[in-house]
């Protein structure tokens, strides 16, 4: 698989760091970035490879997804110094899996006509699935 094939992971926190083993158990090549040394060694021992930035990261991947805390950490590695807008390609995929208000991403100035990039966006509700009754 070569580089640009490789899924990008932003964020190796405990989603994330789940995130990351199930993409190296199905044999993906994984690129990983994170404030944390820890978290990037422990990816790393999974067999990811650690970049120096989001922008690094995304350079070299066709999706990447973004498992942060909140608005302001999103902001920081989408669109920041160094931040994966910079060098995401045409045709990735940015996959943002943060805590954020639906308005947020509706409202993104990086949405706007013109834009680099198209932006989707589907809302996702938490909540418990019931149980299918037992047979």
């Amino acid at each position: 698989m070569n580089g640009k094939q490789s899924v990008g992971v932003v964020g190796a926190g405990q989603m994330g760091m789940g995130v990351v083993l199930r993409l190296r158990e199905r044999g993906l090549a994984v690129r990983v970035r994170d404030v944390r040394r820890e978290a990037e060694e422990e990816a790393r021992a999974a067999g990811a490879q650690v970049c120096d930035s989001p922008a690094a990261l995304a350079a070299a991947c066709a999706v990447v997804i973004t498992l942060v805390v909140d608005e302001a950490q999103t902001e920081e590695v989408v669109f920041g110094p160094s931040g994966a807008a910079e060098t995401l390609g045409v045709d990735a995929v940015l996959v943002m899996s943060s805590t954020v208000a639906p308005a947020y991403a509706e409202s993104s100035p990086r949405a706007s006509p013109g834009a680099a990039c198209t932006w989707w966006m589907r809302r996702c509700r938490a909540g418990r699935r019931k149980r299918a009754p037992a047979r």
